[in-house]
């Protein structure tokens, strides 16, 4: 899931922009160089390319960060699944 962060895209508004530009949710913890491209104008949406041919990097400290907010979240979405769940049937009856 925390990969798939990384092919939602990002706008960018200058070649500037395109040197650094940051992927990744909650924290952005990929960063790809896109300034090798010369897009026709400006705004510009992009999103992960290939490490084969964009330059990039992972910020290893925001990505452990993306990943325990996940972690977090995803474990207190069950627990409170199972809960609702099981008041249900106490209260309706299992079944």
């Amino acid at each position: 899931m925390l990969i798939a962060t990384l092919f939602i895209p990002k706008e960018v508004h200058t070649q500037e922009e395109m040197k650094s530009l940051v992927l990744g949710y909650p924290f952005g913890f990929y960063v790809q160089d896109f300034s090798r491209f010369d897009p026709p104008s400006f705004p510009r949406k992009y999103n992960f390319g290939s490490p084969w041919e964009v330059p990039a990097h992972v910020l290893w400290d925001r990505f452990i960060m993306s990943y325990l907010v996940i972690f977090i979240i995803l474990n207190l979405l069950i627990i409170v699944g199972r809960r609702l769940r099981l008041a249900s049937q106490a209260k309706y009856g299992s079944g």
